[in-house]
């Protein structure tokens, strides 16, 4: 019977100590990302531009090949914006009851796009739970981003706004003291107009075994489904700049991200 009980805890040692089953994970990384903000605006263009993420993350097996992961990060979002013409009009009454329309004329508009956000992520995430040296892991899901912090700096472009007279059919301009002037975009700022949006998430990694713990390597692909932004004029009657975002019908957020860091199973 001895000679059993031994062989039984043997067998137990060597299966705990060399084929455990890592039910638990947590990870903590960072990385740099090349970030997109994309406008929805006809004939702007959005540019790319590099980013930061930092990320904790933590991921319960359920069986030996499927886990989930649930985690919270910050990540730094940023993008230029240009627009060579824009144009609107809407109707306005002046001082002495006349009613008018009052017309916007930007061109050459450029400023750049920065959106801090918390994000909040929730992951399928196949890999095999066995402690390895090496191993692969694939994670599919989905993230909420919350933008804590937004702000947009005007680089280029000018704005001019006028008054058409449609009962005199007559355009005034260059004319300060009514309101209709030109006014420069270059360092105007402010913040954006910003709310809570969704993205798609996909994680490749690969973690290498340095003993209790892993180091992390990943490659991770943000796809924003949801706009971030929210719609405002983007000249205001009392010469207020809101920047681009304001006319985007859709306002997304894109990046790649190059991680490292270090998982803690358990």
């Amino acid at each position: 019977m001895g000679k059993y009980l031994f062989v039984l805890v043997a067998i137990f040692l060597q299966t705990s100590l060399f084929g455990q089953k890592e039910s638990f994970v947590l990870s903590l990384n960072g990385g740099s990302t090349y970030t997109l903000i994309k406008n929805s605006i006809q004939d702007s263009k959005s540019t790319e531009k590099l980013g930061y993420i930092f990320n904790l993350q933590f991921n319960v097996a359920l069986s030996h090949t499927v886990g989930i992961g649930i985690g919270a990060g910050y990540s730094k979002f940023s993008s230029d914006v240009s627009l060579d013409k824009y144009y609107k009009a809407t109707a306005a009454i002046d001082n002495e009851g006349d009613n008018y329309e009052y017309r916007v004329y930007a061109s050459n508009l450029k400023e750049n796009q920065l959106i801090n956000f918390i994000e909040i992520p929730f992951l399928l995430v196949l890999q095999n739970q066995d402690h390895k040296k090496f191993k692969m892991s694939l994670g599919i899901g989905a993230k909420a981003m919350v933008p804590v912090q937004s702000h947009f700096y005007g680089t280029s472009g000018e704005i001019e706004t006028r008054g058409f007279y449609s009962q005199y059919n007559v355009e005034l301009s260059n004319m300060p003291n009514h309101g209709f002037d030109i006014f420069p975009i270059k360092e105007a700022s402010g913040q954006l107009s910003t709310k809570v949006s969704y993205a798609a998430l996909m994680e490749l990694g690969a973690n290498i075994s340095l003993g209790k713990f892993y180091l992390t390597l990943d490659i991770t692909g943000t796809y924003g489904l949801t706009s971030i932004s929210l719609s405002r004029e983007l000249f205001t009657p009392d010469h207020g700049y809101q920047s681009l975002s304001s006319i985007s019908s859709n306002c997304e957020a894109f990046s790649i991200d190059a991680r490292a860091g270090l998982a803690f199973p358990f």
